[in-house]
C-alpha cells in the first residue's frame, strides 16, 4: 500500500492577509511547538533587553547601531529563518 504525505502549507508573516487562505494554514499561538516557544522567548528577551533600551539612538540612526543589533540576532540565530535548511536557513 503507498502512503502519501501531504505538505501543510503554512502562511507567513501577513499572507493570509492578501492572499485566499484556508483557515487550517494559518498559523495561531495555541499551535506552537516547544521549539517555537523557545524561540519566542528569545526574541522577546532580545526585544527587552537589546531593542527597547536603544530604540531612541536606533530611530536617529546612530552610526552601526543597527548593523550591531543584526550581528546579535545572527549570532543567536535568527537571521535566515525564512530560508531553506539546505542553504544555511531554518525553514
Amino acid at each position: 500500500m503507498a502512503t502519501t504525505n501531504v505538505k501543510k502549507e503554512i502562511c507567513k508573516g501577513g499572507e493570509f492577509l492578501t492572499k485566499d487562505t484556508d483557515a487550517k494554514s494559518v498559523f495561531i499561538p495555541e499551535e506552537k511547538n516547544e521549539e517555537q516557544k523557545m524561540i519566542q522567548e528569545m526574541v522577546d528577551s532580545f526585544v527587552q533587553n537589546e531593542i527597547v533600551p536603544d530604540i531612541d539612538r536606533l530611530e536617529k540612526l546612530e552610526e552601526g547601531l543597527a548593523a550591531s543589533k543584526m550581528e546579535t540576532m545572527g549570532a543567536l540565530g535568527l537571521l535566515g529563518t525564512h530560508m531553506p535548511e539546505e542553504y544555511g536557513g531554518m525553514n
